[in-house]
């Protein structure tokens, strides 16, 4: 099927005035993780620029084709530099629907038109609401474009096709936080799932001095080195299970807070694979899992 610029552009306009409540309390954030969030007061915590781009996306069928599904805008501005479609501000004239990535990476929005030499644009959490605003082209906060491939393959031509839009976001992420160095093919396959324990066992080498070979292998070691993540538990590790249950084929929110949907799938998990159904990770659902 081919997607026009401007369907998702005026998705975006659409959502013109949308504010958050509390803070980054907003659908596309509710929409995104499963549930109703509410960051930190006087942080970024849950900063939802990214989760809005991709609402607008979802609406118009190209989230996890032309535009992955994400809430990290480092994290999105890689895959398009995965891809040879990331291009930095004076090497590339941005069309309708490209995305506008911000110096270092902090803020993200979706671009309207070029006129006058400015550059027009519709961004998610800009003054805790959906904004349109304008800058000089040459403006130095902007730091380069994602070329949204409308009309053809969001491959980049001689990159091979992905698989799962979900597993290549989480690809990307481990290989950020944890220098996994993988392919982000989309596929859940032998060097991901080493990755994952790799994960793992820099978390609990970090969090818990556990001293761990960073090997790969889940060992009795790993398992006994295991928290136990329960309600209200949130950080890196929370976050290992969330993705390794996605990878799974489970559906549910990568937020890394151990609330009442990621206890419901833990639950769920345990259940078919003979174990206590509590909704409680401890070590031998940890085992289960990464094994």
């Amino acid at each position: 099927m081919m997607y026009k610029r401007s369907e998702f552009v005026n998705v975006a306009k659409s959502q013109i005035g949308v504010k958050e409540t509390g803070t980054n309390n907003v659908k596309y954030n509710t929409w995104y993780y499963g549930h109703v969030v509410n960051g930190a007061a006087g942080t970024s915590e849950y900063a939802w620029c990214v989760t809005f781009e991709c609402w607008c996306a979802n609406q118009v069928g190209i989230l996890g084709t032309l535009i992955p599904k994400c809430n990290n805008v480092g994290v999105l501005r890689d895959w398009y530099k995965a891809r040879g479609l990331y291009h930095l501000r004076g090497t590339y004239t941005p069309k309708e629907g490209d995305l506008i990535i911000f110096r270092d990476a902090s803020h993200t929005g979706i671009v309207d038109k070029i006129s006058g030499g400015r550059l027009y644009t519709i961004e998610g959490n800009s003054k805790d609401k959906v904004s349109n605003n304008s800058y000089p082209l040459t403006d130095s906060y902007i730091q380069g474009y994602c070329q949204v491939k409308f009309g053809g393959s969001s491959s980049g031509g001689s990159s091979k096709p992905t698989g799962d839009g979900d597993i290549v976001t989480i690809q990307m992420i481990l290989n950020n936080r944890y220098g996994a160095n993988l392919v982000t093919d989309g596929i859940y396959g032998v060097k991901t799932k080493k990755a994952f324990i790799r994960g793992l066992q820099k978390e609990l080498n970090k969090q818990f001095n556990a001293h761990l070979a960073v090997d790969g292998v889940f060992g009795d070691k790993t398992k006994n080195a295991c928290p136990t993540l329960q309600l209200g538990t949130r950080g890196n590790i929370t976050w290992l299970v969330q993705a390794k249950l996605i990878c799974l084929g489970y559906s549910l929110g990568l937020d890394s807070v151990y609330g009442a949907q990621t206890k419901n799938i833990i639950t769920k998990f345990q259940k078919s694979h003979g174990l206590v159904a509590d909704g409680i990770c401890g070590k031998n659902t940890f085992y289960k899992l990464f094994r």
